[in-house]
């Protein structure tokens, strides 16, 4: 953990039986300049690994609070979108009534070449994008998600989409 660069970083390896390893890197990274803003950047990189690795950055608002709202759900959904930039969810807090926009963009690589969605799926308080590549001995797939989350508690409902596609962009 990097406090004074805001960055957590973890990391491990996948033996896959009979077909090499994978080595997997997190790092989160929160903003301290702008607490709206955060991103996670995942590197993969293989020895004597062939396969394919499929990657699907997503936002989720299906969330239930146990705790707080004996298992109710927490949300009340408003809007989903997908862009080829961008994606993003909005919804309502049941209990406090504020409203929550997230918002997220997505960069692949392999190799240090970009590689385009296969795909991308909306459903209700999701959104998702899909990256799959081949992958051989020696090659790195890195993933570099953006995000932006907005909170009605200081900026108007009206300049989440402005703001929050500004932001990520």
């Amino acid at each position: 953990l990097d406090m004074e660069n805001g960055l957590l970083q973890r990391n491990f390896s996948v033996l896959i039986p009979d077909s090499g390893r994978l080595h997997v890197v997190f790092e989160r990274f929160c903003s301290m300049q702008d607490a709206d803003t955060a991103a996670v950047h995942v590197t993969i990189r293989s020895e004597d690994f062939t396969g394919r690795i499929t990657l699907e950055p997503y936002l989720n608002f299906d969330v239930y609070n146990e705790d707080a709202n004996y298992g109710d759900q927490f949300w009340t959904r408003l809007y989903e979108n997908i862009e080829p930039s961008h994606a993003s969810v909005s919804a309502l807090t049941k209990k406090t009534n504020f409203t929550i926009s997230s918002f997220m963009k997505n960069v692949v690589r392999k190799n240090g070449e970009e590689i385009p969605a296969s795909g991308a799926h909306a459903e209700p308080m999701k959104v998702s994008y899909r990256f799959s590549c081949p992958i051989e001995n020696g090659e790195v797939i890195t993933l570099s998600k953006f995000v932006v989350n907005l909170s009605s508690f200081y900026l108007d409902v009206k300049s989440h989409l402005e703001t929050g596609i500004t932001k990520v962009n």
